[in-house]
Parts: structure tokens; C-alpha cells; sequence
């Protein structure tokens, strides 16, 4: 089993670059959903995965 993190411990810096969208990609996402775009087009339009999508509405 894994150790667990000390607490107070500073977190790793593993995590991958590009991990959370901007704001206005996702005002972009909001837009497009609200003009009646399924969330399958608008992961493909904007080049982003359909579960990111999905999260973001």
C-alpha cells in the first residue's frame, strides 16, 4: 500500500500541464451548449475530450 501524504507537506508537482480549461474555452463549451450543440460536436470543435465537456456543464 502506498504511504499517505504528511500533512502540511507541500503536493507534488507531478500533475500535467494543460489539465484544467481556461475560462474562455469554457465560456466557449457554456455558449455552444446553450445555442443547442450536443456535447459530442462541441468536444470536436474545440478539440477537448467529451468527458471534459460533459464535467463542464
Amino acid at each position: 500500500m502506498p504511504p499517505l501524504r504528511t500533512p502540511l507537506r507541500s503536493i507534488s508537482g507531478n500533475r500535467p500541464k494543460g489539465s484544467e480549461i481556461s475560462p474562455y474555452i469554457r465560456g466557449q463549451v457554456i455558449g455552444e451548449a446553450s445555442e443547442g450543440t450536443d456535447p459530442t460536436s462541441i468536444a470536436k470543435d474545440l478539440k477537448l475530450t467529451r468527458s471534459t465537456v460533459n464535467y463542464t456543464l
